[in-house]
């Protein structure tokens, strides 16, 4: 059950970026808060996201390994290293790609700003509407969705060569 949560939290963590990740090449090291997998690739999307005039065509993290201190996960950082990371791009024909042009970039960060503004108050009404919740019911957040919370607070991405 430890492990299934485990996976979880780092299917969370890192599953937006990384794909290849199952229960064959995952090793858990549960006490140690040590979770390795093997042979995983970064999600073209990742490169998308930055719009930067390439485009991924292969990828591979040999190890990912992420180092969870359970005893001290509020103020100690969860770490991710990544070993053996190798990424080859192509370039995008200039034809297919738009470089920012810095008039729309304020009007980009406007759109931006209304939208966290937007986004900020409907999130203080839910979290007061889940706050009249949870003081009713203490068990209404699962033991995942705490830990992954915690997890998430305090992330920390290492590259090695």
């Amino acid at each position: 059950m430890f492990e299934l949560l485990l996976e979880r939290v780092l299917l969370n963590v890192v599953g937006p970026y990384i794909q290849g990740i199952d229960r064959q090449n995952l090793q858990l090291g549960v006490w140690s808060g040590n979770v390795t997998v093997h042979n995983v690739s970064i999600k073209p999307e990742v490169l998308r996201n930055l719009e930067l005039p390439f485009k991924l065509k292969f990828s591979s993290v040999g190890k990912l390994t992420a180092l969870i201190p359970w005893s001290n996960l509020g103020s100690k950082p969860v770490e991710i290293l990544l070993e053996d990371v190798i990424l080859i791009i192509d370039p995008i024909s200039s034809e297919k790609w738009e470089p920012i042009e810095y008039k729309t970039v304020t009007q980009k960060l406007d759109r931006i700003s209304n939208f966290v503004r937007l986004y900020s108050l409907k999130l203080a009404e839910k979290q007061n509407q889940q706050k009249v919740l949870h003081d009713t019911d203490p068990q209404s957040k699962g033991m995942a969705a705490r830990i992954t919370e915690k997890a998430m607070d305090n992330v920390q991405v290492k590259i090695f060569p």
